[in-house]
């Protein structure tokens, strides 16, 4: 069983199951008889006086027979049919899910496994079964809830452990599956998957020192662990040990030559060392099986302009833009090169722009971060879509960060749950109940602002805003929204000052900053401003088409053609 996450950076964050506590090793037990009367007893719901059920022994019997004589298929078939006689004997569906599984249908497994789970809540086993299968198919927050279901019963318990720390992880929960594991380290775990896994998330956390030192003990032990070379290249390169961190990243690459995230992680750190022949070769393989890795082509057309290699240079830095428009250092190497072939105006013109994306970029909410939010925000939606409030407040106030602020802060983010279903009326009660628990909670009066600005009400989203802005001068959404009043207001040269003061990265708000420049006659900086809408605009249609009438009323068609047509 394999599976994998893209992390929010470069490189790939892993899931290598620990042995398993359910599977032959339960299966044989159960044909050596040790275990079958208590299995037929096992769970709520079992049929009264199971042990003594001639036929459900005999069933399970035949079952297990047929799969130690590697006829999974008829043990499956006979086990399904005790499951149809005998829908809430959880033995049998323990079974049917583990035969499943054993052939490949995790789908179908994972129902037989929930639906013994119904009979036997408290089984460990089916626990962590089920939790870990959840955790592969992507159903995370389930998949943690059933894993700490299992550590209340086991505390320390190794696989329940791994696994959690990895839910925890995708959670945006990091520090906390680094202290899952260390518990279980605790208590007693010793298997080099799980140090190893705990050195992962050190590298997430950005604690390379104690990551190394766990990752070494790891490989001591088990240097046949997948990846361990590419975990010990991360730390080694976040400790900037380049020489260590390239040759521990060149030996996975010399037994996995097709792990791209490996490999990105080599070229960077020849680019580091100044090899850069020796990473772009490396790099030319990287973007031959993934055209479209726009953080390659970057990396690639870099390597190209230290070799002096200008017009490829340009070429493979106009399609790391056609990919992503807020690749930002596209445009400082475009400069380079540009340079390079002696055209100054177009090197001027990158250079310039690359400053003018590189603002907004610097005030934009971290990946990480906005993923942890995404997904605290799901599990609120589903609390209040089944009218708990109270418990969506309660998830909000327990949160560490999200906490952050005053006592009415969780208020805020409840409301701000309620907005992006539609009910804004929930919406606004719980932005007016932040300020009454706290005037000074931050963000809510920003979103009252933005909601009379919706509403058409000009002069009280600009005292929202303005109230908004007497806590924080320098609040992005406040700012930013007095600007829209203020080109709602047609005062183009306050709109502009106050939208570019911002630093903001909406598309939309951009747009109004380019069209106020150009109502006022700074072209220039129109043009520049242009450019940050078309990056963080990509996607959207409606601002697509905006931007292109925009650009072409203003006399600037071959720039809407570059901007908007090609990307």
């Amino acid at each position: 069983m394999q599976w994998q996450k893209r992390n929010a950076g470069v490189f790939t964050l892993r899931f290598a199951p620990v042995e398993m506590t359910i599977s032959y090793r339960w299966l044989c037990a159960v044909v050596s008889g040790s275990l079958l009367s208590a299995e037929l007893m096992l769970g709520q719901g079992a049929p009264r006086g199971a042990s003594a059920d001639p036929y459900a022994a005999k069933q399970m019997h035949d079952a297990i027979a047929a799969a130690q004589g590697g006829d999974e298929a008829r043990a499956i078939e006979i086990v399904r049919a005790l499951v149809e006689q005998r829908p809430r004997f959880g033995p049998g569906l323990k079974l049917e899910g583990m035969l499943l599984e054993d052939q490949g249908q995790a789908g179908e497994a994972a129902k037989a496994y929930e639906a013994a789970l119904t009979l036997s809540p408290n089984d460990s086993e089916l626990l962590l079964k089920a939790g870990s299968m959840d955790l592969v198919a992507g159903k995370v927050p389930r998949a943690a809830e059933l894993l700490k279901r299992r550590l209340r019963l086991l505390p320390g318990d190794e696989d329940a452990s791994y696994y959690l720390a990895q839910a925890l992880h995708l959670e945006g929960d990091n520090d906390g599956g680094v202290a899952v594991l260390k518990a279980a380290l605790k208590k007693g775990a010793g298997h080099p998957a799980t140090w190893q896994k705990l050195g992962e998330l050190l590298c997430s956390a950005g604690q390379y020192d104690e990551a190394l030192i766990w990752l070494v003990k790891a490989q001591k032990r088990d240097a046949s662990l997948a990846r361990i070379p590419f975990d010990l290249a991360v730390a080694q390169f976040g400790l900037q040990n380049l020489k260590e961190a390239e040759a521990a990243a060149d030996e996975e690459a010399r037994v996995q030559p097709q792990d791209l995230e490996n490999l990105m992680l080599l070229a960077t750190v020849r680019i580091k060392l100044g090899e850069s022949a020796a990473a772009r070769d490396v790099l030319q393989g990287v973007v031959s099986a993934r055209p479209n890795d726009a953080a390659a082509l970057v990396a690639l057309g870099h390597c190209e302009v230290e070799l002096k290699e200008f017009p490829a240079a340009i070429d493979t830095l106009g399609r790391a833009l056609q990919v992503d428009p807020t690749q930002t250092l596209s445009h400082f190497f475009l400069s380079r090169a540009y340079a390079g072939v002696g055209k100054k105006d177009e090197s001027e013109h990158e250079i310039a722009v690359y400053r003018e994306l590189q603002q907004h970029l610097a005030f934009a909410p971290g990946a990480a971060e906005a993923k942890r939010n995404d997904a605290l925000l799901g599990q609120t939606r589903g609390l209040i879509e089944n009218g708990d409030e109270a418990g969506a407040f309660r998830l909000f106030k327990d949160d560490a960060r999200g906490a952050v602020g005053t006592a009415g802060s969780p208020w805020v983010l409840v409301g701000s749950v309620y907005l992006s279903m539609g009910r804004v009326e929930d919406a606004s009660r719980c932005f007016m109940k932040a300020l009454t628990v706290d005037a000074k909670t931050p963000d809510a009066n920003a979103y009252l602002g933005n909601m009379a600005l919706e509403a058409g009400d000009l002069s009280r989203a600009e005292g929202y805003f303005n109230a908004e802005r007497e806590r924080d001068a320098n609040h992005v959404f406040a700012t930013a929204g007095l600007g829209w009043v203020r080109y709602r207001q047609g005062k183009w040269s306050e709109a502009a000052d106050l939208i570019g003061r911002s630093k903001t990265t909406d598309a939309t708000l951009l747009y109004l900053e380019c069209d106020s420049l150009f109502r006022l006659g700074l072209r220039e900086k129109a043009v520049l401003v242009a450019e940050a809408v078309a990056a963080y605009g990509k996607g959207n249609e409606a601002v697509g088409r905006a931007l292109d009438g925009l650009l072409r009323r203003n006399g600037a068609a071959s720039l809407a053609e570059r901007l908007v047509v090609k990307r």
